[in-house]
């Protein structure tokens, strides 16, 4: 089990208990989430972008937010664990510690298992290309993140071991869309193939990415 923390204790889906004078910002961002399709451009990466990312995501490891945040070359040390801190202790996010790392999530109950360690693993090729995309969101089906570049579609798949004939499968009733392939292994590279596959990836325990072309 994970362990919760934030300030005055757990903070429930609808941002109930916080406050008063915290009310008005997390319903704000409850607002901007519901009123758009996915999560827009960074044109900033402030305490917002964070906010609507861990709404979108619903939860994020946090090492993730630092990496993204870093790419912004007016956050200095102490405005990023700023904005790191004011996740949980305003009540915009609940920090998990589970194995050894720390997450934030927006609600109790979420924990980093299941769909979400696919769809954490996905994020960390988003975060490579995140500057360049026009919009994201995660996605509940056969891709874990669905973005947009250029007015080009494309979907971060994960594929465990034993299901690349079903990723095949799926990829050629997808659509129009290119597709960033996660894998376990390299060796299933092989044996995973289509004209639709922009890439392939590996994402370390770490989040190292490693890309692969089809021939290896």
């Amino acid at each position: 089990m994970g362990t919760f923390r934030a300030a005055g204790g757990a903070i429930n889906c609808e941002f109930m208990n916080i406050e008063a004078e915290f009310m008005a910002p997390n319903l704000y961002y409850m607002e901007v989430m519901e009123s758009m399709d996915g999560v827009l451009h960074c044109s900033q990466i402030d305490l917002d972008y964070c906010c609507q990312l861990i709404q979108e995501y619903s939860i994020l490891d946090s090492a993730q937010l630092f990496v993204l945040m870093k790419k912004s070359d007016r956050l200095s040390k102490r405005q990023r664990h700023s904005i790191g801190k004011n996740l949980y202790q305003r009540g915009f996010a609940l920090q998990i510690i589970y194995g050894g790392r720390k997450y934030y999530a927006k609600s109790p109950g979420i924990d980093p298992t299941g769909k979400y360690r696919l769809q954490i693993i996905c994020f960390w090729v988003l975060l490579d290309y995140i500057c360049k995309v026009d919009k994201h969101y995660a996605t509940g089906t056969f891709s874990r993140i669905s973005m947009e570049i250029d007015d080009r579609d494309y979907d971060i798949v994960y594929v465990k071991k034993g299901q690349e004939r079903l990723c095949n499968s799926n990829m050629r009733s997808g659509g129009d869309v290119k597709y960033f392939v996660v894998v376990e292994d390299v060796k299933q590279i092989p044996l995973i193939k289509g004209d639709k596959i922009h890439t392939f990836a590996t994402v370390s325990a770490k989040g190292q990415v490693e890309y692969y072309s089809q021939g290896g």
